[in-house]
């Protein structure tokens, strides 16, 4: 892959050491998306998601949902990464003179291991074709997202558009439904302070701020439509096309699942404040 920058027969032959289809943590993910198009485009333009560490094509062969509603990478893409997630690169960084000039067009990072420098990369010389028609295998795999608890997501929804049922009913019920029967859970799940659990629970906390409801529905791990839909209920207007909304949902739409520490660590890569009443 790397054979192809200048210069590489001089100064690679001995350190041709290159993984490939490495697993990216959130923020390196996060990091490599922000600052090229191209991988952008890719990602975007298939409806790549990100589970486990790789941009996937979400599918049922692909995907599978554990019996918390999180994502996890199937057997079946584990062992057919090639076929079915990006191929991003890493091998060990050197710098020679035309170093910068090679990379021009790479979505790229470098990181430290040990005492190696190290750099991750994607280019699309790097991919393969990906199998599957992307918009086709997306809405299957919405309706398969869907479908997991398709009753508790329509009773949610019909809450939400309920006029006589408050924000706080809304929570509630699925602060119940995930299980959060103390106020450490609360906080463990969302960093938003353990008291809100009995304020919630009392219908005492419509009034709540979007940082704090933000955290909740991310602890909640609500897909974008649903975030949505609370925040109408809240009377918050989402500013779509504006930061920090606007990154707050494309990490939900991208890498759905996250905790709130991991969506959190992606936030200060980027600069934002970071979710939870104990950040403030």
């Amino acid at each position: 892959m790397i054979s192809v920058f200048d210069d590489y027969e001089e100064l690679y032959t001995e350190i041709n050491n290159i993984t490939e289809h490495i697993a990216l943590t959130p923020e390196e993910a996060f990091v490599l998306l922000s600052q090229n198009v191209i991988l952008e485009e890719w990602v975007e333009s298939r409806n790549l998601i990100f589970v486990d560490g790789y941009f996937v094509i979400p599918s049922e062969k692909t995907i599978r949902i554990d019996s918390n509603g999180d994502l996890h990478l199937t057997k079946t893409a584990k062992k057919n990464l090639s076929l079915y997630t990006l191929n991003i690169v890493e091998h060990k960084s050197v710098e020679y003179k035309n170093s910068a000039k090679d990379l021009v067009g790479y979505a790229y990072m470098y990181k430290l291991e040990s005492v190696d420098k190290r750099l991750i990369a994607f280019h699309p010389k790097f991919q393969t074709d990906l199998k599957d028609e992307p918009s086709k295998v997306y809405e299957g795999f919405v309706q398969y997202i869907a479908s997991f608890d398709e009753d508790e997501e329509k009773e949610l929804l019909r809450m939400l558009g309920d006029p006589d049922t408050t924000l706080c009913q809304c929570l509630w019920h699925s602060i119940q439904k995930a299980g959060w029967n103390q106020g450490l859970d609360l906080y463990d799940n969302t960093l938003v302070h353990e008291n809100y659990h009995g304020r919630i629970k009392k219908n005492q906390y419509n009034n709540m701020g979007r940082d704090v409801l933000m955290a909740i529905c991310v602890g909640l791990k609500y897909r974008s439509n649903i975030v949505k839909k609370v925040f109408e209920k809240a009377g918050i207007v989402l500013k779509e096309y504006h930061d920090p909304d606007k990154t707050y949902l494309r990490i939900i739409e991208m890498m759905p699942g996250l905790s709130i520490r991991e969506f959190n660590s992606i936030l200060e890569k980027a600069g934002i404040r970071q979710l939870g009443s104990a950040q403030k």
